[in-house]
């Protein structure tokens, strides 16, 4: 699969699998996509230590910021955070995923400007006649991690669901010579867990899907912590004809962030909070896609809409004063996306609209070729 993907493909499309998941040490998801060349965090630390607010994603080094500019979906819904952009990888169990992809850059019309700077599809385990895992993991630190899951398959209905618990006390992250009262370990609990329900017609698909993510960090001091608590619910219809497919799909993201910030005086022996932050965001969105498939020509259009609305409400001690940042924004794009084959050739072209909700509409083509013969191949 991966070779045939990365050889038909205008673009640097790299498939991780299951097995190559499960090789890979790390706890969680971005600590194992390490081994794909150009992925990395925002910090560049694991998710496990890192400020929610810095794990956006970076692929080829395009856009390394802590608002993702790559678009992560998982089973077609987006895992980033409504309001910042941002992944929060605890909420995906990854003995629970079934294959990763990931294009690096901008090169279909289908994502639009969430994914400048690339996308990565998370494809979940599919359902099993009977499937459970029960697992534990402790470490130092006071490293513990408990997961469950299982599935069940009876003709055409589908049903998995998924739970994980973690905790780590976590470790300094100021050098032992430096370090004052106020120092305490960086460290991270939460609780993840995924319901999914599947239909599965011979040309009729349906899967709905729950999940669900409550964590607190503690960030290296006592008083500055952070926590966050948000839920997904979504869906997925499809319908299978000889030549031609059509999909619609919705999701509802709601969240809620809240950050401590503090001032360390100089001896690291007392501190005090500066501001607290408040950030309630949701987001709902749909999309439709047609595709069509022949010999020689094949072709995919479709449009997708999201409507996000967040607010930043950051008081500042001890004026205790407000100041509220955010709204709403509707977005919305139409696309097409087509290859024609002759002989050893393959030919791309897409086009995008996208109506960005902040005054702008803007128009995105794209075209791309590849040539392969035995074992010669070119991309472009």
């Amino acid at each position: 699969m991966t070779g045939q993907i990365s050889t038909e493909a205008p673009a640097a499309i790299t498939v991780v699998d299951r097995l190559q998941l499960q090789e890979v040490p790390g706890v969680n998801l971005d600590d194992r996509l390490r081994v794909v060349p150009g992925f990395t965090l925002f910090r560049r630390t694991s998710s496990l230590v890192a400020n929610p607010t810095t794990q956006g994603v970076s692929l080829r080094g395009i856009g390394s910021t802590g608002a993702s500019r790559t678009l992560v979906l998982w089973d077609g819904i987006p895992l980033n955070d409504p309001f910042g952009g941002w992944v929060y990888w605890t909420r995906v169990v990854p003995s629970e995923i079934d294959r990763i992809e990931m294009s690096r850059g901008a090169s279909t019309s289908m994502f639009g400007d969430l994914a400048m700077g690339g996308a990565i599809n998370i494809f979940s385990r599919p359902a099993e006649p009977l499937h459970v895992a029960l697992g534990f993991e402790g470490g130092n630190a006071g490293t513990e991690q408990v997961t469950a899951a299982g599935s069940y398959l009876h003709k055409w209905f589908g049903a998995s669901a998924s739970v994980r618990f973690f905790n780590t006390d976590g470790y300094f992250i100021v050098p032992a010579p430096y370090r004052g009262k106020v120092d305490a370990p960086a460290g991270v609990e939460f609780a993840a867990g995924m319901i999914r329900l599947d239909f599965l017609g011979r040309r009729d698909r349906l899967f709905l899907r729950l999940d669900t993510l409550a964590e607190d960090r503690a960030n290296g001091t006592a008083a500055v912590k952070n926590s966050t608590s948000l839920g997904t619910l979504a869906a997925n219809y499809s319908h299978q004809m000889d030549h031609d497919s059509f999909s619609v799909l919705g999701y509802r993201t709601q969240a809620e962030y809240h950050a401590n910030f503090s001032a360390v005086a100089a001896d690291r022996n007392s501190e005090r909070i500066t501001s607290m932050q408040q950030v309630p965001a949701e987001s709902v969105g749909g999309a439709g896609f047609w595709s069509h498939t022949g010999r020689e020509f094949n072709l995919i259009a479709g449009a997708d809409a999201r409507n996000v609305e967040g607010f930043s409400y950051d008081t500042t001690l001890p004026a205790n004063t407000v100041k509220i940042g955010g709204g709403s924004r509707l977005e919305h794009g139409v696309f097409g996306q087509a290859n024609v084959s002759k002989g050893d050739f393959k030919f791309f072209g897409g086009l995008r609209q996208d109506v960005t909700g902040t005054g702008d509409n803007f128009v995105s083509p794209n075209g791309g070729i590849t040539y392969g013969r035995k074992r010669f191949r070119v991309r472009a």
